[in-house]
């Protein structure tokens, strides 16, 4: 019973993290980002290059869902340990041990079937069922979330590119801009994990490139830019005074290599 109670409990906790950061409209879990940011921490130790640069934001995303996953057929495979719910191996004439329920647990989640278990009992078909269709929720939310957070990237970058078409000091004052740039921020509270993404030319490196686009607009409108700025997901919250260090200090967090500070020269923009 309490394999079965400690699998619920966990149950319950990993789809609250996924559905608040697939599909809830404000800032993704704690637990995912805490998840996506430390591999994104022991990415940065890679070499800089183009294939890091490449890399990062795909790879953190794949680390977040894997640990989704394990976390489900950890919670389910508890559940089932914990219950009278029977599984017969065809395979093999014997029970069913911890390794043999993970594995039934797993090629359930994976919607796909083929395994070499079957339920002996009502209680492990219903339970079959549910994982089953736990499995397609997740299948079906993970394909919008990616989707989505690929494609804040792009309109961000988008929005860059605009602006290094004109004038920046003209444009970035220009109300059109600016509703584009709220957009922008909006979808990126409720779309943080495109902050991991990373770009060889650092001006399509978003964390940096907003903090650089909120100190231009503080030069002139220092409350505008706090209010701008309180959209930023993880931005510690202070007076405008100190806003051009704090988001210094947001914007090194998401640099693609430990001590790589804002405004100094990339490797590669040097040629290494």
């Amino acid at each position: 019973m309490a394999f079965t109670i400690g699998g619920a409990v966990l149950l319950v906790v990993v789809m609250l993290d996924i559905l608040l950061t697939m599909v809830g409209a404000n800032q993704s879990s704690p637990i995912a980002m805490r998840v996506g940011k430390a591999a994104f921490d022991l990415f940065k130790l890679l070499p800089l290059g183009a294939f890091k640069h490449r890399l990062m934001g795909p790879a953190v995303m794949t680390v977040v869902a894997s640990y989704w996953v394990a976390a489900l057929a950890l919670a389910w495979s508890l559940i089932f340990f914990g219950s009278d719910a029977a599984i017969d191996f065809q395979m093999e004439e014997r029970g069913s041990g911890p390794l043999d329920i993970l594995a039934h647990v797993g090629h359930l989640l994976s919607t796909v079937g083929g395994g070499v278990s079957r339920p002996e009992s009502t209680s492990a078909a219903l339970m079959g069922v549910l994982i089953g269709v736990n499995g397609m929720v997740v299948l079906t939310l993970s394909v919008s979330f990616v989707l989505g957070t690929t494609n804040t990237v792009v309109t961000g970058r988008q929005l860059f590119v605009s602006l290094d078409i004109a004038d920046d000091a003209n444009r970035i004052g220009d109300r059109a801009f600016l509703d584009k740039l709220i957009g922008f921020l909006v979808a990126l509270n409720a779309s943080p994990m495109a902050l991991y993404f990373s770009h060889e030319d650092e001006e399509f490196r978003i964390p940096k490139r907003l903090a650089t686009l909120l100190q231009m607009i503080a030069e002139d409108s220092p409350e505008t830019a706090r209010t701008l700025a309180g959209l930023l997901p993880g931005l510690k919250a202070g007076p405008a005074a100190s806003l051009r260090a704090r988001l210094d200090d947001w914007a090194r967090r998401y640099a693609p290599a430990p001590g790589l500070l804002r405004g100094a020269a990339s490797p590669e923009r040097d040629g290494g």
